[in-house]
Protein backbone atom coordinates (compact mmCIF):
# COMPACT_ATOMS: atom_id res chain seq x y z
CA UNK A 1 0.00 0.00 0.00
CA UNK A 2 1.14 3.62 -0.63
CA UNK A 3 0.31 6.04 1.44
CA UNK A 4 0.21 9.65 -0.36
CA UNK A 5 -0.06 11.82 2.09
CA UNK A 6 -1.06 12.82 5.91
CA UNK A 7 -3.56 15.28 6.90
CA UNK A 8 -3.80 17.49 9.29
CA UNK A 9 -7.28 19.63 10.17
CA UNK A 10 -5.99 23.18 10.34
CA UNK A 11 -8.08 26.49 11.36
CA UNK A 12 -6.53 28.38 8.16
CA UNK A 13 -3.87 28.14 5.97
CA UNK A 14 -2.04 30.95 7.91
CA UNK A 15 -2.41 28.88 11.64
CA UNK A 16 -2.25 25.13 12.76
CA UNK A 17 -3.71 24.02 16.40
CA UNK A 18 -0.43 23.70 17.85
CA UNK A 19 0.72 27.16 18.76
CA UNK A 20 1.28 26.85 22.34
CA UNK A 21 -0.24 29.09 25.01
CA UNK A 22 0.78 30.54 28.34
CA UNK A 23 -2.17 28.11 30.08
CA UNK A 24 -1.24 24.91 28.50
CA UNK A 25 -0.33 22.24 30.39
CA UNK A 26 3.31 19.99 30.28
CA UNK A 27 0.94 17.10 28.53
CA UNK A 28 -0.58 19.55 26.11
CA UNK A 29 2.73 21.33 25.44
CA UNK A 30 4.05 17.62 24.60
CA UNK A 31 1.32 16.91 22.03
CA UNK A 32 1.73 19.84 20.24
CA UNK A 33 5.25 20.02 19.75
CA UNK A 34 5.41 16.66 18.55
CA UNK A 35 2.71 17.23 16.01
CA UNK A 36 3.89 20.27 14.79
CA UNK A 37 7.35 18.72 13.71
CA UNK A 38 5.36 16.02 12.58
CA UNK A 39 3.83 18.91 10.13
CA UNK A 40 7.11 19.96 9.50
CA UNK A 41 8.97 16.48 8.31
CA UNK A 42 6.31 15.75 6.73
CA UNK A 43 6.02 19.37 4.14
CA UNK A 44 10.09 18.19 3.71
CA UNK A 45 8.86 14.93 2.25
CA UNK A 46 5.73 16.17 0.22
CA UNK A 47 3.31 14.31 2.26
CA UNK A 48 2.05 16.87 3.85
CA UNK A 49 -1.91 17.59 3.07
CA UNK A 50 -4.30 19.97 4.68
CA UNK A 51 -7.79 20.63 5.56
CA UNK A 52 -8.82 23.85 5.36
CA UNK A 53 -11.90 24.19 8.24
CA UNK A 54 -12.32 27.88 6.61
CA UNK A 55 -13.39 26.32 3.55
CA UNK A 56 -13.66 22.99 3.84
CA UNK A 57 -11.15 21.99 0.98
CA UNK A 58 -7.96 20.30 0.63
CA UNK A 59 -4.78 21.97 0.15
CA UNK A 60 -1.49 20.55 -0.93
CA UNK A 61 1.72 23.23 -1.21
CA UNK A 62 -0.67 25.84 -1.00
CA UNK A 63 -3.04 24.31 -3.51
CA UNK A 64 -6.85 22.73 -3.41
CA UNK A 65 -6.75 19.43 -4.99
CA UNK A 66 -9.16 16.70 -5.17
CA UNK A 67 -8.79 13.89 -2.56
CA UNK A 68 -10.58 10.98 -4.48
CA UNK A 69 -8.86 8.08 -4.87
CA UNK A 70 -5.59 9.39 -2.54
CA UNK A 71 -4.45 6.92 0.32
CA UNK A 72 -4.76 9.50 3.26
CA UNK A 73 -4.20 9.20 7.12
CA UNK A 74 -5.81 11.53 8.89
CA UNK A 75 -4.59 13.74 12.20
CA UNK A 76 -6.62 16.15 13.85
CA UNK A 77 -6.78 17.47 17.64
CA UNK A 78 -10.17 15.69 19.33
CA UNK A 79 -12.78 18.41 18.74
CA UNK A 80 -12.14 18.49 15.05
CA UNK A 81 -11.53 14.76 14.49
CA UNK A 82 -15.04 13.88 13.10
CA UNK A 83 -15.28 17.17 10.91
CA UNK A 84 -11.79 15.83 9.69
CA UNK A 85 -12.96 12.20 8.56
CA UNK A 86 -16.56 12.89 7.58
CA UNK A 87 -14.73 15.22 4.80
CA UNK A 88 -12.90 12.52 3.64
CA UNK A 89 -14.93 10.00 3.25
CA UNK A 90 -17.80 12.28 1.30
CA UNK A 91 -14.84 13.60 -0.69
CA UNK A 92 -14.26 10.08 -2.30
CA UNK A 93 -10.43 9.52 -0.19
CA UNK A 94 -9.27 6.14 0.82
CA UNK A 95 -9.34 7.18 4.32
CA UNK A 96 -7.48 4.97 6.55
CA UNK A 97 -9.42 6.22 9.52
CA UNK A 98 -12.93 6.34 8.38
CA UNK A 99 -15.73 7.49 10.06
CA UNK A 100 -16.82 3.13 10.50
CA UNK A 101 -13.35 2.32 11.65
CA UNK A 102 -13.20 4.77 13.77
CA UNK A 103 -16.64 3.66 15.76
CA UNK A 104 -15.31 -0.09 15.79
CA UNK A 105 -12.09 1.51 17.40
CA UNK A 106 -13.47 3.26 20.13
CA UNK A 107 -15.60 -0.35 21.01
CA UNK A 108 -12.88 -2.34 20.41
CA UNK A 109 -13.56 -4.52 22.76
CA UNK A 110 -16.68 -6.08 20.64
CA UNK A 111 -14.18 -7.70 18.35
CA UNK A 112 -10.60 -8.06 19.95
CA UNK A 113 -9.92 -9.37 23.39
CA UNK A 114 -7.21 -8.56 25.60
CA UNK A 115 -5.02 -11.94 26.18
CA UNK A 116 -5.25 -11.86 29.92
CA UNK A 117 -8.67 -10.69 31.16
CA UNK A 118 -12.11 -10.05 30.00
CA UNK A 119 -13.28 -6.96 28.39
CA UNK A 120 -17.09 -5.94 26.96
CA UNK A 121 -18.63 -2.99 26.02
CA UNK A 122 -22.19 -2.50 27.19
CA UNK A 123 -24.33 0.44 28.71
CA UNK A 124 -24.43 2.35 31.76
CA UNK A 125 -28.09 1.34 32.20
CA UNK A 126 -27.65 -2.29 31.60
CA UNK A 127 -24.54 -2.49 33.95
CA UNK A 128 -26.79 -0.74 36.54
CA UNK A 129 -29.68 -3.28 35.99
CA UNK A 130 -27.38 -6.51 36.02
CA UNK A 131 -24.55 -5.48 38.31
CA UNK A 132 -24.98 -8.54 40.13
CA UNK A 133 -24.67 -10.75 36.57
CA UNK A 134 -21.09 -8.23 36.44
CA UNK A 135 -20.26 -9.14 39.76
CA UNK A 136 -19.74 -12.79 39.10
CA UNK A 137 -18.29 -12.60 35.92
CA UNK A 138 -15.18 -9.81 37.58
CA UNK A 139 -13.52 -9.65 40.49
CA UNK A 140 -12.77 -6.48 40.84
CA UNK A 141 -14.42 -3.81 37.79
CA UNK A 142 -12.80 -0.95 35.96
CA UNK A 143 -15.41 0.92 33.89
CA UNK A 144 -15.03 4.32 32.05
CA UNK A 145 -16.95 5.32 28.86
CA UNK A 146 -16.52 4.71 25.26
CA UNK A 147 -15.91 8.18 23.93
CA UNK A 148 -13.29 10.20 25.80
CA UNK A 149 -14.23 11.85 29.08
CA UNK A 150 -13.34 12.26 32.59
CA UNK A 151 -15.47 9.57 33.73
CA UNK A 152 -12.94 6.26 34.44
CA UNK A 153 -13.47 4.52 38.14
CA UNK A 154 -12.68 1.19 39.76
CA UNK A 155 -15.61 -0.04 41.82
CA UNK A 156 -15.01 -0.70 45.59
CA UNK A 157 -18.64 -1.47 45.85
CA UNK A 158 -21.65 -1.12 43.76
CA UNK A 159 -25.36 -3.16 44.08
CA UNK A 160 -28.89 -2.42 44.41
CA UNK A 161 -30.58 -0.54 47.59
CA UNK A 162 -34.49 -0.28 48.36
CA UNK A 163 -36.33 2.49 49.06
CA UNK A 164 -39.63 2.81 49.48
CA UNK A 165 -40.29 -0.35 47.48
CA UNK A 166 -38.17 0.75 44.80
CA UNK A 167 -34.47 -0.19 43.45
CA UNK A 168 -31.72 1.97 43.41
CA UNK A 169 -28.13 1.52 42.51
CA UNK A 170 -25.56 2.52 43.95
CA UNK A 171 -21.51 2.32 43.71
CA UNK A 172 -18.43 3.89 45.44
CA UNK A 173 -17.19 5.82 44.23
CA UNK A 174 -20.84 7.93 42.80
CA UNK A 175 -20.89 8.29 39.27
CA UNK A 176 -23.04 11.15 38.48
CA UNK A 177 -22.25 12.34 35.43
CA UNK A 178 -23.71 8.89 32.88
CA UNK A 179 -26.86 8.34 31.35
CA UNK A 180 -28.66 5.17 30.92
CA UNK A 181 -27.71 4.89 27.34
CA UNK A 182 -24.03 5.54 27.29
CA UNK A 183 -21.63 3.25 26.12
CA UNK A 184 -18.97 2.10 28.77
CA UNK A 185 -16.16 -0.04 28.16
CA UNK A 186 -15.93 -2.69 31.59
CA UNK A 187 -12.52 -5.00 32.33
CA UNK A 188 -11.31 -6.61 35.18
CA UNK A 189 -9.08 -4.14 36.58
CA UNK A 190 -5.55 -4.50 37.19
CA UNK A 191 -2.76 -2.95 39.20
CA UNK A 192 0.35 -1.34 37.20
CA UNK A 193 3.78 -2.23 37.04
CA UNK A 194 6.28 0.64 38.33
CA UNK A 195 9.70 1.59 35.98
CA UNK A 196 12.38 2.33 39.35
CA UNK A 197 14.39 2.57 36.51
CA UNK A 198 12.97 5.34 34.67
CA UNK A 199 11.26 7.01 37.64
CA UNK A 200 7.93 6.07 36.33
CA UNK A 201 4.41 4.54 37.94
CA UNK A 202 3.71 2.13 34.70
CA UNK A 203 5.51 0.61 31.77
CA UNK A 204 3.13 1.28 28.85
CA UNK A 205 3.42 1.77 25.37
CA UNK A 206 2.12 2.73 22.00
CA UNK A 207 2.22 0.59 18.99
CA UNK A 208 0.55 2.88 15.64
CA UNK A 209 -0.78 0.60 13.79
CA UNK A 210 -0.88 1.00 9.96
CA UNK A 211 -2.15 -1.44 7.35
CA UNK A 212 -2.37 -4.18 9.71
CA UNK A 213 1.39 -4.33 11.16
CA UNK A 214 3.39 -2.29 13.73
CA UNK A 215 4.73 0.45 12.08
CA UNK A 216 5.96 2.61 14.95
CA UNK A 217 6.20 1.24 18.77
CA UNK A 218 7.63 3.75 21.59
CA UNK A 219 7.66 3.65 25.07
CA UNK A 220 5.00 5.97 26.95
CA UNK A 221 5.13 8.51 29.62
CA UNK A 222 8.69 9.54 29.17
CA UNK A 223 10.59 12.17 27.52
CA UNK A 224 13.52 10.59 26.36
CA UNK A 225 13.91 7.54 23.80
CA UNK A 226 14.03 4.36 25.92
CA UNK A 227 14.05 0.91 24.90
CA UNK A 228 11.43 -1.39 24.45
CA UNK A 229 11.69 -4.39 25.84
CA UNK A 230 11.98 -7.58 23.53
CA UNK A 231 8.80 -9.30 24.83
CA UNK A 232 6.63 -6.04 24.24
CA UNK A 233 8.19 -5.90 20.66
CA UNK A 234 6.96 -9.39 20.27
CA UNK A 235 3.59 -9.50 21.68
CA UNK A 236 2.37 -6.74 19.83
CA UNK A 237 3.51 -7.74 16.21
CA UNK A 238 1.77 -10.97 17.21
CA UNK A 239 -1.17 -9.72 18.77
CA UNK A 240 -1.85 -7.74 15.46
CA UNK A 241 -0.78 -10.40 13.54
CA UNK A 242 -3.14 -12.66 15.42
CA UNK A 243 -6.28 -10.11 14.69
CA UNK A 244 -5.15 -8.84 11.45
CA UNK A 245 -8.35 -10.61 9.81
CA UNK A 246 -11.19 -10.17 11.91
CA UNK A 247 -13.91 -7.86 11.69
CA UNK A 248 -11.24 -4.48 12.36
CA UNK A 249 -9.91 -1.73 10.88
CA UNK A 250 -5.88 -2.02 10.20
CA UNK A 251 -4.94 1.45 11.11
CA UNK A 252 -5.15 2.20 14.92
CA UNK A 253 -3.59 2.73 18.03
CA UNK A 254 -2.65 0.45 20.71
CA UNK A 255 -1.68 1.03 23.88
CA UNK A 256 0.01 -2.19 25.56
CA UNK A 257 1.32 -2.69 29.33
CA UNK A 258 3.23 -4.52 31.76
CA UNK A 259 0.38 -5.38 34.16
CA UNK A 260 0.04 -7.43 37.39
CA UNK A 261 -3.01 -9.47 38.34
CA UNK A 262 -2.88 -11.12 41.43
CA UNK A 263 0.53 -11.67 42.14
CA UNK A 264 1.20 -12.42 38.36
CA UNK A 265 3.14 -9.75 35.88
CA UNK A 266 2.20 -10.19 32.30
CA UNK A 267 2.01 -8.09 29.23
CA UNK A 268 -1.28 -7.07 27.47
CA UNK A 269 -3.11 -4.88 25.88
CA UNK A 270 -4.66 -1.48 27.78
CA UNK A 271 -6.61 -0.16 24.85
CA UNK A 272 -7.18 0.68 21.41
CA UNK A 273 -7.57 4.26 20.08
CA UNK A 274 -8.06 5.96 17.10
CA UNK A 275 -5.10 6.80 14.56
CA UNK A 276 -6.40 10.55 13.62
CA UNK A 277 -6.42 12.19 16.94
CA UNK A 278 -3.83 10.18 19.15
CA UNK A 279 -0.83 12.02 20.41
CA UNK A 280 2.46 10.69 19.96
CA UNK A 281 5.15 8.95 22.21
CA UNK A 282 8.72 9.59 22.12
CA UNK A 283 10.08 7.19 20.01
CA UNK A 284 6.78 7.18 17.64
CA UNK A 285 7.43 8.57 14.17
CA UNK A 286 4.15 8.42 12.13
CA UNK A 287 5.62 10.31 8.75
CA UNK A 288 8.68 8.14 8.89
CA UNK A 289 6.58 4.96 9.48
CA UNK A 290 4.32 6.29 5.88
CA UNK A 291 7.87 7.23 4.40
CA UNK A 292 9.18 3.60 5.37
CA UNK A 293 5.71 1.61 3.98
CA UNK A 294 5.87 3.92 0.72
CA UNK A 295 9.84 2.34 0.31
CA UNK A 296 8.93 -0.73 1.07
CA UNK A 297 6.04 -0.73 -1.53
CA UNK A 298 8.32 0.55 -4.30
CA UNK A 299 10.89 -2.15 -3.68
CA UNK A 300 8.05 -5.10 -3.77
CA UNK A 301 6.83 -3.19 -7.20
CA UNK A 302 10.26 -3.59 -8.70
CA UNK A 303 11.13 -7.45 -6.96
CA UNK A 304 10.58 -10.21 -9.39
CA UNK A 305 7.43 -12.16 -9.11
CA UNK A 306 8.47 -15.19 -7.30
CA UNK A 307 5.10 -17.14 -7.54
Amino acid sequence: MKIDYICYSVPSLSETDYTIVVDDDENTVWIKTTDYAQMQKAIKNNLLLLFNREDKKFYFDGKAISVKGKTILPKAILPHERELLEALDNNGANNLMSIKDRQKVARWAKYIQPKHRKAIITTFGDFMKNCEKYRQEFNTIFLKTVEKSNVHVIFQSFGHIELEGQQFFYSKPRIYSLNHDDEVYISEAYDNVADKENECSCKEYRAFVIDGIVASLSRSYVDYSTKVPKGVVEFANEFVKSNANKDFPRNYVLDIGEIKMGDNIMIDIIECNAISASGLEVDNDVVQAIMDINAQNELDKKSPNLQ
